[in-house]
């Protein structure tokens, strides 16, 4: 028996680190900004801290997206909010992947759910219309609703989508706190924040621009999905052509790594000239 424990512990000591798959996803586009297509696991290669890592699969990410979007229909940005902001709206979700459930939530004076669930695009048009711009923009008290109701099926794939101005706003939550607690599984956050909302004489502030600007570069940043600023509402649909290349230009790859890493800084190179790619944390598989 003492034997049989020397030879287990010798062999304990002389084996080497534990190895597990994780998995990731990866939005690649070309110069352009278009979704780059037709990519292999033989065009690619996934660097982690450094180390190269062996690919198990890379292949298009065809799971089935839910989709949360956010649109600021606050008072300030009545002067656009019909002719710039819905038809970008109505642009971005024509483009969507064929079966992708939608929910849309205003923000003007209180968050409020006028899709839930949908994936009919000719609705979304006519419900944004109907829309009355109004009172301050609850954007960050829209984040904390949408988020916490997104649901996200075990193998399916879910996006947030911020369309919001720059002017007035009022919340029930500090900053930090939104930018700590929003997310949803597999939920990449994006955002387009436009410019030349016309603030509203007499009407208190509770946030500021600098309050959009700082919850919304934390929760990018930490998705791996994509911010936008633009200084004109004229803008919108290029920003928002960008975003959907992000989510419809997606693969995913599963590798062989090392398992109790403090740290995870993924590189993917891709053999293609001039590509663009953005990493979503990897997950374990």
């Amino acid at each position: 028996m003492q034997l049989l424990a020397l030879c287990a512990a010798i062999l304990l000591q002389t084996a080497g680190p534990q190895t597990e798959l994780r998995s990731a996803s990866v939005s690649i586009v070309d110069e352009a900004g278009a979704p780059l297509r037709g990519l292999g696991i033989d065009d690619v290669a996934l660097l982690e801290n450094g180390v190269a890592r062996s690919l198990r699969s890379f292949e298009p990410d065809e799971r089935p997206l839910h989709l949360a979007i956010l649109v600021d229909s606050s008072q300030p940005v009545s002067s656009a909010y019909r002719q710039q902001v819905v038809p970008a709206l109505t642009g971005f979700l024509a483009g969507l992947p064929q079966g992708t459930l939608y929910t849309i939530w205003t923000l003007g004076d209180r968050p409020r759910k006028i899709i839930e669930n949908s994936d009919e695009r000719a609705r979304a048009g006519v419900a944004l219309q109907r829309v009355f711009p109004q009172g301050g923009n609850t954007l960050l008290d829209g984040l904390m609703d949408a988020s916490k109701e997104l649901e996200i099926p075990e193998g399916d794939r879910g996006a947030i989508v911020i369309v919001t101005g720059d002017g007035v706003g009022f919340s029930n939550y500090e900053r930090r706190e939104v930018a700590k607690r929003v997310g949803a599984g597999d939920a990449t956050v994006h955002a387009v924040i436009f410019e030349g909302a016309v603030d509203t004489p007499g009407v208190g502030v509770t946030t500021s621009r600098v309050d959009y600007d700082y919850v919304i570069d934390e929760l990018t940043r930490r998705t791996g999905g994509r911010s936008e600023r633009v200084l004109t509402p004229m803008a919108l649909g290029h920003a928002l052509s960008a975003i959907l290349s992000e989510l419809t230009g997606r693969y995913r790859l599963t590798y062989e790594t090392v398992a109790d890493l403090d740290e995870r800084q993924l590189a993917l190179e891709v053999a293609h000239p001039g590509a663009k790619v953005r990493l979503v944390a990897p997950e374990r598989r």
